[in-house]
């Protein structure tokens, strides 16, 4: 605009004027001579270098910076701080930083439950067998003892009435038959001495040594030795006296044979009266001796059986229910070594603690299980805590009487590590 340009022009002149009033300058010396301005081109570099100095020394500072916070963030202790707060335990035998394993102590009750309950039946088995072998050897051997005693006591009571019929019927005879025997006795010597006289009163020849006692004999020799009398005596009359001497003789003997006969019939009557007591002994001994020899045979089956049973029994039993216990024990016992990742340093008896787990490969950072083995009572018992780990952080459990496990437990399967 007009305007615009007339005030421009005005305050160029008066820029002008104000110039030109100002004071004159002095004349230089020859010494003194005015320098030129720098040149522009090398102002600009001296800015350049300038900035890039700036720049760099800015850059530096950042590094640092960022160097110094990574040292000191890297520098922070990764650590777990275990506390066992225990009512009644030993002091801790282990602490120890572990891989889960729950897996494992699972796979271990599920295999050490598939070996016992066949073991435990197959041994219930086995027992039931032998008790009923041992039982029906028992019984058999009963048996037999019972029969062999009847059958010696049977035994004993017949020859205990054998020997009752023997003295009874020695009691008969025993005064009896040496009365017979002497009446006899007697009797023959009376007609020996009878046949003598009359031998001598005759004075009839007589053998010196004639010893005979049998009467018909002695009246045979008589006969003959009156053949040699004289005619003058009567021999026919001595002949009838021998003979009426010898049927005297024969009356008496049948008379003693008449009553040895009736004496005899007593012993028998008296042997009848015991014998059907023996009769019925004897019967149920030989039902008895039938019965022995199978029961013999019996015992020896039974014995047999049982001698079978026991063997099946040992071997179930070589290994016992204990020893199965025992075998899965020491597997689960060596299962916290193999997955320990670091043991804990041991701040007192009941504080623990794991560190510089960052300087620890495989504890840098996640999720993990602190172990506990500990002992009451001289019985082991196991704890087990979850804990994650951060790097650079610290992080603290407690362990405490009720989360703890006895190993039995833990086997038999009332008792789970817990799983992080």
């Amino acid at each position: 605009m007009p305007e615009d340009k007339e005030m421009l022009d005005a305050s160029v002149q008066k820029d002008a004027v104000d110039a030109g009033s100002a004071t004159p300058q002095k004349k230089k010396s020859a010494a003194h001579i005015d320098r030129p301005l720098m040149p522009r081109k090398s102002s600009s570099r001296a800015v350049f270098w300038l900035m890039l100095i700036i720049v760099a020394l800015g850059c530096g500072g950042w590094w640092g910076y960022k160097t110094y916070f990574a040292e000191l963030t890297q520098s922070k202790e990764t650590r777990i701080v275990c506390y066992v707060e225990l009512d009644g335990f030993d002091a801790p035998n282990e602490v120890g930083l572990t891989h889960p394993f729950s897996t494992e102590i699972e796979d271990i009750q599920r295999r050490y439950k598939a070996a016992k309950i066949p073991l435990l039946k197959d041994q219930e088995e086995k027992d039931k067998v032998l008790v009923l072998a041992k039982a029906r050897l028992q019984e058999t051997e009963k048996k037999q003892s019972d029969t062999e005693v009847e059958y010696r006591e049977l035994k004993g009571r017949m020859q205990a009435a054998l020997e009752a019929r023997r003295e009874k019927t020695k009691g008969i005879w025993a005064g009896s038959a040496e009365r017979f025997g002497g009446e006899l006795a007697e009797k023959k010597a009376a007609f020996r001495q009878t046949i003598e006289a009359r031998v001598k009163e005759m004075k009839i020849e007589w053998p010196e040594q004639f010893d005979v006692d049998e009467p018909d004999v002695i009246v045979s020799a008589f006969r003959l030795a009156l053949y040699h009398l004289p005619k003058t005596v009567d021999k026919s009359k001595e002949l009838a006296w021998a003979e009426s001497q010898l049927g005297a003789w024969r009356n008496f003997e049948k008379d003693w044979h008449g009553r040895r006969e009736e004496l005899r019939k007593q012993a028998e009557e008296n042997q009848s009266l015991i014998d059907p007591e023996l009769s019925g002994l004897q019967a149920r001994v030989d039902e008895l001796n039938k019965e022995i020899v199978p029961l013999g045979e019996a015992v020896s089956k039974a014995r047999a059986e049982c001698s079978e049973a026991e063997a099946a029994h040992r071997i179930s039993m070589s290994t016992t229910p204990e020893e199965l216990f025992q075998q899965f024990q020491e597997e689960l016992r060596s299962l916290p070594q193999k997955r320990t990742i670091a043991p804990a340093a041991r701040l007192d008896d009941y504080r623990f603690i794991f560190s510089h787990l960052e300087r620890h490969p495989e504890a840098s950072s996640g999720n993990f299980m602190v172990f506990l083995r500990v002992s009451k009572n001289g019985e082991e018992h196991w704890g087990f805590e979850p804990v994650s780990i951060g790097e650079g952080r610290e992080a603290s459990i407690r362990f405490s009487s009720e989360t703890l496990h006895k190993v039995k437990d833990l086997i038999d399967g009332a008792a789970v590590a817990s799983q992080p």
